[in-house]
């Protein structure tokens, strides 16, 4: 089957990669932005996240089996837990978007996702420090989020490409 060939297969999956990952950070604009502005994510914007979380699972589900990829939810489920437990010092809306995340991504792309999360929330931490803020401040994380889910969606497309 010519049109399946070793030339065009990767062309498709990158095509089909790149629609996933323009609508991810449109949401992520749409949530950061809100964050931002009014310190809340409305539960309609979330609920649509999730819901795309699920239908990225699908292909997965189809192909592969989704019993490792599964596993990257749970994270943001702890968060959504922690949050539940431990007041308003984190928001429910980070952990449903990291879940969400997560339900979209592969291992290797959600490992990519974790250490760019992890640097960028370290090196807030240092400015915060550095600035000689108080420990009880918010801050917006979901643009922090975005920005991680950007690196780590630069690094997949890259990687695909060669």
């Amino acid at each position: 089957m010519k049109l399946l060939s070793g030339d065009v297969l990767p062309v498709v999956y990158v095509g089909i990669n790149m629609i996933k990952v323009i609508v991810l950070i449109s949401y992520l604009i749409a949530m950061s932005l809100c964050d931002i502005k009014d310190r809340e994510v409305p539960v309609v914007v979330l609920v649509l996240f999730s819901i795309n979380g699920v239908l990225n699972m699908i292909p997965k589900a189809l192909g592969q089996g989704i019993y490792p990829d599964i596993l990257l939810i749970i994270p943001g489920i702890l968060l959504v837990i922690l949050a539940k437990c431990g007041g308003r010092n984190i928001g429910m809306a980070d952990g449903i978007v990291i879940a969400g995340i997560g339900a979209s991504l592969s291992i290797r792309e959600y490992a990519v996702f974790a250490l760019a999360l992890v640097m960028l929330t370290f090196a807030i931490a240092a400015v915060y420090i550095c600035k000689g803020k108080k420990g009880g401040e918010r801050i917006a994380y979901i643009p922090v989020i975005g920005i991680a889910y950007i690196v780590s969606a630069v690094y997949s497309l890259a990687s695909s490409m060669f």
